[in-house]
């Protein structure tokens, strides 16, 4: 048989498959010669590490891979399963293969660096596609250079944020995929061979140390090693490499420094609290961003100082710098670790400065306010132990909030309009997303002081912009001015033209997110249900509320949560003005008991209004004496 022929035959059969618009798109794909090198397709994997083998874990994906193109790789974190992909995914580079990474913690980190990929592929930049589009491209691409190309979806939560690029990619025979996770659950209805990646066993640990330490210990030094980081007989592989790469810099210098890893605290912290110099790079990496942070920005915003310092963070295992790409990432359970330890340092020093304030019966501190009502939202502390300070303060927060209130939105908007003013500046006055947040930013602004007129033409300025910017393609910032229009025109009585923006942000969203479960969707669903509830269409209210309702409940996993209890009262307000009191008195029990339950019993606005619809519904059924205790409860409670 002719193999052009064949070639040009199915040339022709892909262009027409394929569900792309843009010609120029078809004309580059149509152009490609089965050939690796027509590809403007590089690795992201950053550079390539001594890897610790961990038994024959590696053996046995490859082996599953032999006879399956899914494997998925679970366990905590920690436990080395991002090591052990790119392991792999280097090991098929060197079997001519195209590799790529993507972080799969959420849906929009996600469809932008696959967004990134493909337009790097063929080389077309700022571009938006149709994620339908977008999965049709790759897929077409890789088939049509023929090259074998494998996937790492990392850190995947849950498998809807990844569902329309395996399910398609699957059905072509050059692609085979990684999947990294916590939970094996996480997908259920694929053919996926899974494999688990656990705790150091007994002989791992040594063999660990022994390959990738730089000392040569006796051995009853690394047995001493293993017991110190011994928990209930178990080692979590990345705290041993954070602790040994900390061991491998100081054991020369000071002989006890094995005995100095601190366990009754998480073994990172320990490593923490020896940086100095380095320690406020660490802390602008963890709280930046989730995923991978320019260095260019770091050095804009002045942080590093001397690339030294990021030399030290990834000496010591704690970051990974990907030269390549020009940017940093951050294991999560150091930022776990490290976010705690630094949200512990603050919280020590604003305890202290409250404990002060005190003493001095200084009643006009404004940073006391502050520090104190840090402290009491915090959960992690003893409240008990600031019970006297809470004591004291009571009144000068209750004199002071309104006041507080007032200060900090004009202190937060003279901030806004500057960041606004140096957006611009820096973007030459040119249409740029970060020019439309700040009008978005201005807009709620303005809002919050009083000034309506002024916030909706920013409104209007950032939803003209972000159509300009997306094309006027679907785009969730789009939908946010839209919802935002929709808030204006509630406040001025306008609930048909609110209704209207509101439908536009939801349909726009909907069709962004493919229909999937997602907060901004599920805010759509209660924002429609307010605005037909103040047109008096309560029934489609109640559809609306129910939607909400159920989405917000696969959301949080069936977890008490305030959007939950929100829902939950809504459907009681729905019920009640449809004439069901007892049905309202259910929604209204639910809610409160959730919200006590979220709120530990303690006082909170919420829990009050919960208080004072349950009293109005028991007056609607008749039983005066229970509305009577519940009103009494909301009385006492607001007054506190």
């Amino acid at each position: 048989m002719d193999q052009s022929l064949n070639f040009d035959r199915l040339k022709e059969l892909f262009l027409r498959l394929i569900f792309i618009s843009r010609q120029d798109v078809k004309s580059k794909i149509s152009t490609l010669k089965g050939d690796k090198k027509t590809l403007n397709f590089e690795h992201n994997l950053g550079e390539e590490v001594k890897f610790a083998s961990r038994g024959n874990k590696l053996e046995e994906i490859i082996s599953i891979f032999e006879k399956k193109d899914c494997v998925l790789l679970y366990g905590p974190k920690g436990f080395g399963k991002t090591t052990i992909a790119k392991k792999i995914g280097f090991d098929e580079i060197n079997k001519n293969s195209n590799v790529r990474i993507f972080n799969s913690e959420n849906q929009v980190i996600l469809r932008n660096q696959y967004e990134h990929f493909v337009s790097n592929c063929l080389d077309i930049k700022n571009e938006r596609f149709e994620l339908n589009e977008l999965i049709d491209i790759a897929n077409n691409v890789i088939t049509k250079s023929e090259v074998k190309t494998f996937f790492i979806f990392d850190n995947i939560e849950e498998f809807s944020t990844v569902k329309p690029y395996i399910c398609n990619i699957l059905k072509n025979n050059y692609i085979k995929i990684l999947i990294t996770a916590k939970n094996k659950d996480v997908i259920d209805f694929i053919e996926v061979g899974k494999i688990k990646e656990d705790f150091f066993n007994l002989k791992e640990p040594f063999e660990f140390i022994n390959e990738n330490s730089k000392i040569k210990f006796m051995q009853n030094d690394i047995d001493k090693i293993v017991q110190l980081l011994k928990i209930n007989y178990q080692i979590n592989p990345k705290e041993l490499e954070i602790d040994l790469k900390y061991l491998n810099e100081n054991y020369c210098f000071n002989r006890n420094a094995i005995e100095m890893i601190k366990t009754e605290k998480a073994n990172i912290v320990y490593v923490f609290e020896k940086l100095v110099k380095e320690k406020d790079l660490l802390k602008s990496i963890c709280f930046l961003n989730s995923d991978k942070i320019s260095i260019e920005i770091l050095k804009e915003i002045q942080v590093i100082e001397n690339m030294e310092y990021l030399n030290d963070l990834k000496k010591y295992g704690l970051t990974d710098v990907n030269l390549q790409e020009r940017n940093i990432s951050i294991h999560r359970l150091v930022r776990k670790d490290a976010k705690l330890f630094f949200k512990s340092e603050r919280l020590e020093k604003k305890i202290k400065s409250v404990q002060d304030f005190v003493k001095k019966e200084n009643q006009e501190s404004e940073e006391c306010i502050e520090h104190l009502t840090v402290i009491d939202n915090e959960k992690t502390i003893d409240k008990q132990n600031l019970k006297d300070i809470k004591i004291e303060m009571k009144k000068t927060l209750h004199k002071y909030f309104s006041k507080k209130c007032n200060c900090e939105f004009r202190k937060s908007h003279k901030i806004i309009i500057k960041a606004y003013e140096i957006r611009k500046k820096l973007n030459k006055d040119a249409d740029h997303s970060e020019i439309a947040k700040s009008l978005n930013s201005l807009t709620v602004s303005y809002r919050r002081l009083g000034d309506n007129q002024t916030a909706l033409k920013h409104n209007l300025q950032a939803n003209e912009m972000r159509k300009r910017l997306y094309k006027d393609l679907d785009h969730s910032e789009i939908a946010r001015s839209l919802h935002n229009l929709a808030v204006y025109y509630e406040r001025h009585g306008d609930d048909q033209k609110a209704k209207n923006f509101y439908l536009q942000a939801y349909e726009m969203r909907i069709s962004f997110y493919n229909d999937l479960d997602h907060s901004e969707i599920a805010e759509s669903f209660n924002s429609l249900a307010v605005s037909y509830r103040s047109l008096g269409d309560i029934q489609t209210a109640l559809k609306y509320d129910l939607q909400a309702y159920e989405m917000r409940k696969r959301l949080y996993k069936d977890a008490d949560h305030s959007e939950i209890a929100g829902s939950l009262n809504n459907l009681a307000v729905n019920y009640e003005r449809l004439g069901d009191d007892q049905k309202a008195k259910n929604f209204y029990l639910q809610a409160y008991e959730m919200r006590i339950r979220l709120y530990n019993d303690a006082d909170h606005f919420e829990i009050a209004e919960s208080l004072n619809s349950l009293a109005v519904n028991y007056i609607g059924l008749g039983d005066i004496q229970t509305a009577l205790k519940y009103n009494l409860q909301a009385y006492e409670m607001r007054k506190r």
